[in-house]
Parts: structure tokens; sequence; C-alpha cells
């Protein structure tokens, strides 16, 4: 029986002898308090994918520990919990690839940033506390909006993560729109920049009078014509695409905005031809008086078509896209192998030309409206435009560089050129290895502003980040590299705060 026994204890170890070694622990806490933070939901994932995962929720003490884990390599993760924000994913990644666990365990501590407040109060033009009002923080920086309703004392408290907003007041009953402090202009709004964990207050919206003033004008077609029943929207795209009010064009062609306020607006026009959409829209500067000449035209759309050129037979597909000089609509096109780019239904306008993906060990040289060169520049299209054309040329020119303390580190080229560049193809992110090294290829011909980031608390679009770095004056920390057609430029760069 004795032996029965040992075979039966050699064959099922007990349980802790089965168990593996390895744990992770750690606490969470506040950012700026270093307060405990309870609630937190902590994964570790092991890696490679796809990999086993473990959880656990700190405690009281903001304290967790996930036991029994196997040796090898963990992706941690966590979900915040109310008045936190989580991380941002892609810096997490950066930051943090993986945690080792081998005999015994690893520690893996987090730093939450608590939700920031901005307070204030809705006014009327009398000075009386406006309730159940929507109040949004409308980002300015790329950030996340944040939204809340004003009490019974016109109270509101938005909540934001950081970054630069402006606050817009909207009465649930009809009422003009207003923005802080006291105007219905987006254009001259305040905006606010909130930090980390702030709470600010005092920021008080008041409400102006209902504008008495009349927005008249006549809607006409291409041949002049007048154009009745067409349907008028009055719209501001300042700040956020938000449309004011509606009218429809009397039988002359005649339309009024009875109440505008002062400010910058946009009106646009539609009308069905044989069941074609034709279109039109104008600026209007609304001054402090009634404006009764407003001429708006409306057109048919038309296709327009755009041509590669020199670039290889078998490349990656790339994205045309179209951009509204004035206001928000967007246009896009795209382009495989061999293939043009076609818009089949646009309407007339000025335009700015972004292009969007790389064709590796080439460049866009330039872009040609005809036998006019409009790098960069805005475009006026309509049906009699040319094609445009996109010219590619083989480069052999390459930026290298390394980055101080700068492991896994971003580099952002951006072309220093301020007014001839095309969206696209003038910023060039890149990520630098273990040991701070960089290095990419196929790079335009030119100067370049070079900047170094630990990890990016925000995503922007390059578009908006090229606009930060200058207008925040981040160019001048940065070191100008010139790139010329077949050699390497060399770069050593100190890391920058990123942009906030």
């Amino acid at each position: 029986m004795r032996s029965k026994a040992l075979l039966l204890l050699l064959a099922f170890p007990s349980l802790a002898e089965a168990q593996p070694p390895g744990w992770i622990e750690g606490v969470a806490v506040n950012k700026f308090t270093k307060a405990p933070v309870a609630g937190v939901k902590v994964r570790m994932t092991a890696l490679p994918p796809p990999g086993s995962g473990y959880q656990a929720v700190t405690d009281s003490n903001g304290a967790y520990r996930i036991p029994e884990l196997p040796s090898g390599d963990y992706f941690p993760s966590f979900d915040a919990p109310a008045g936190f924000y989580p991380p941002d994913s892609m810096e997490f990644a950066l930051k943090l690839p993986k945690i080792h666990v081998a005999d015994q365990g690893a520690r893996f501590d987090m730093e939450l940033v608590p939700v920031s407040v901005v307070r204030g109060r809705l006014l009327d033009p009398e000075g009386q506390p406006v309730a159940d009002a929507n109040i949004l923080a409308i980002p300015v920086d790329g950030v996340r909006p944040g939204m809340a309703r004003s009490n019974s004392k016109g109270e509101f408290a938005v909540l934001v993560a950081p970054g630069k907003y402006r606050l817009q007041a909207r009465p649930q009953k009809s009422g003009p729109r207003a923005f802080y402090p006291n105007v219905t202009d987006p254009a001259s709004a305040e905006a606010i920049l909130v930090p980390e964990g702030a709470d600010l207050g005092g920021y008080d919206i008041r409400l102006l009078p209902p504008a008495q003033h009349g927005l008249r004008g006549i809607v006409r077609d291409t041949a002049g014509k007048p154009v009745p029943g067409a349907e008028l929207t009055l719209e501001t795209t300042t700040v956020l695409i938000e449309q004011l009010a509606k009218v429809s064009a009397d039988a002359k062609g005649a339309f009024e905005f009875p109440s505008v306020a002062p400010g910058q607006w946009q009106i646009s026009a539609m009308a069905r031809r044989d069941g074609v959409p034709w279109m039109g829209k104008t600026p209007v500067s609304m001054a402090d008086h009634d404006i009764a000449d407003v001429s708006l035209r409306i057109d048919p759309p038309f296709d327009w078509d755009v041509e590669v050129e020199g670039a290889p037979e078998k490349r990656p597909a790339i994205r045309v896209s179209l951009h509204a000089a004035a206001g928000s609509d967007t246009e896009y096109g795209r382009a495989g192998q061999d293939d043009a780019v076609s818009f089949p239904a646009i309407y007339p306008g000025a335009y700015r030309v972004s292009v969007d993906g790389a064709v590796p060990g080439f460049y866009l040289q330039s872009a040609w409206l005809g036998a006019v060169e409009v790098t960069g520049r805005p475009i006026d299209l309509g049906p009699q435009s040319p094609p445009l054309r996109l010219v590619y040329a083989a480069s052999r020119g390459r930026i290298t560089g390394e980055v101080e303390d700068g492991a896994a580190a971003h580099v952002v080229l951006i072309w220093a050129a301020r007014d001839s560049y095309l969206a696209g193809q003038d910023v060039v992110n890149i990520l630098c290895d273990d040991a701070g090294r960089f290095s990419a290829g196929g790079i335009h011909p030119g100067d370049w502003y070079a900047l170094a980031f630990a990890a990016a608390r925000k995503r922007f679009p390059p578009d908006a980040l090229r606009q930060i770095v200058f207008d925040r004056g981040l160019w001048r920390q940065a070191e100008t590299l010139s790139v010329r057609e077949g050699e390497n430029a060399t770069a050593k760069l100190k890391l920058s705060r990123w942009p906030d």
C-alpha cells in the first residue's frame, strides 16, 4: 500500500508544487497628490501574442498583486476608474513594452492623471442664471471634448483632459449660442489652457440679447438666373461645424435669415435639378447691422482626375484629399498600382490638396495644374480645370541620427518652408530603436526641422502637429537638417517636451 501511495504522490504533485512561482505586484497613485487610487483594473498579457491574460483590481490602498504567473514577458495595461483618464495606448506601448517575470516576480506601479475641471456660471443678458443648458468644452488642439449641464443656479463643471478649449453654451430653449466670455463668434472666443489635474473656476458665460439684424440675398445658377426653392443653411465652421438656421428661397430666389449675430459665418445652398444636387457656398462677415446684398451661386458637380507620374509601376496605394479652403468639406480619391485618382462629383471652389501614403525610395517632387506648378498652394477648381499631375522622383537622400537618452523616442521631421509645402508629405515620423538611433530614406531634398520627443501624451494629425510646431515656437528648439540628393544628413538630438 505504501508503494502505491508513493506512486500516486509522484504522479500527482501537490498544488503548491505545481503552481508557477512568479508574480507581478504594484500600486496605483494619483500623479499629483500621490494618494492611492482604488478600483484600477490591471491586466497582464503574456507575450508573444496571443497570450494568456491575467488581471487584478487595486484595493483601498491602491495595491494589487497577480500571483502564480509562469516565467516570461508580459504586456501591461489598465482601465482607470471614474475621475481619472486612461493612458494613451500608443504611449503606453512605447514606454512599457514588457515586464519580465523570472523565478520570483516583478513590480509595476502606475501614476494616474486626474481629470481636470473647468467651472463657471451661465447667465442671461440681465445677469440671471440660466439652468438646464448644455456647456461644451470644444478642443482647440485636438483633445477630446467635454460637456456638462448648468444647474438651477446656472453653475456648471466640465470635466476635460489637459489641453486648450473654448467654452460654448447651448441653451435648451431657442436662443443664441454663446462662447466664453460673452461672444457669439467662435473666432472671437477666448481659448482656455487647462493643465493636468487642474480645477479652474470663474469662467462665467454671459448670453447676449438676440440679434436683430437681417441677412438677405439671392441664389442664382451658373446662367445668372434666380433659383426658386433653394435650401439655404447658415452655419459656422470656425471651431465646430454647427448649423444655426435653415431657410428656403422664395419664387424669385430671394432668402432671408432674420436674426444673425455679428461674426464670421458661411451660407450653403442646395437645389436639385433632374435629381442632381447643385450646390454653392459663400462666407459672410456679419457686422452690427443688416446686410441685404449677399449673392450666392450654385453649380452642378463635375468629374476631376489626378494623374501620378514618375512613381514605379508597383507601388503602395496613395490617397489624395481635397480640403475646401473655406469650411470643412473634404473629398477623397485613392490610387493603387497603375491607377489614376478620380473625383467623380466635386463642386467649383478653392481647395487645398493633401497626399497621404509613401512610395518607398521616392518622394513627391511637385504638383501641377496644367502648366502651372501649384505645390503647396490652394487651387481653384471648376469644370474646365485640367487634371492635377503629381510628379514623383527617385530619392537616395537619407536622414540618420541619434537621440540622447532616446530609447524608443519619436523623431518628427517638419518641412521647414512655411508657405510651400504639400500636406501629407511635409511631416515624417520616425521611431528610435532601443539605443536612440533613427534612420529614414526617401526624404524630399531640402531643409527639415528635426525634433525628438520621449513619448506622445496626445496624438496629433500631421497638419495639426505642423501648426503647433510653428505657432508655439517649437521650431526654435529644432535642429535644421539640409537633405541633398544622394547624400546622408546626420543629427544628434535632445529630447523636447511634447506639446500640451
